[in-house]
């Protein structure tokens, strides 16, 4: 049985390492972490994967909502957008990505199960 490929995305390494584990409960493969929009790219144009669970707000210049877009234009690769911040307007420009589904941090696993289990349909 093929493991869906899921690409982690998270600047905060200890938060990167409790999605993968939980990734791994449910039965996917954890790819990752990147740690920045650039590194997503790559990592997404090298390993992929069948989903991109990705931070909003990345250590680097590049936004998780750019390389979401990226992402999805370049190889038709769905994101499900984190995020600790409920800004509006950020908010508004992430929708613009067209993502398969939103969990706002701190989010419980059931919910983490839910959002990805709706994307990969």
């Amino acid at each position: 049985m093929n493991k869906y490929r899921i690409l982690v995305v998270e600047d905060e390494l200890l938060v990167a390492r409790d999605i993968a584990m939980q990734l791994e409960r449910f039965g996917y493969e954890p790819l990752g972490p990147s740690t920045t929009g650039e590194q997503a790219l790559e990592m997404a144009e090298q390993l992929h994967p069948q989903l991109v669970l990705m931070d909003i707000h990345l250590a680097s210049a590049m936004s998780g909502i750019v390389a979401a877009q990226a992402i999805r234009t370049q190889w038709g690769i769905p994101s499900v957008f984190i995020s600790a911040f409920d800004d509006t307007e950020q908010l508004a420009r992430a929708r613009l990505a067209e993502p398969s589904g939103f969990l706002e941090k701190p989010f419980q696993e059931f919910e983490l199960r839910e959002v990805i289990a709706a994307a990969l349909k």
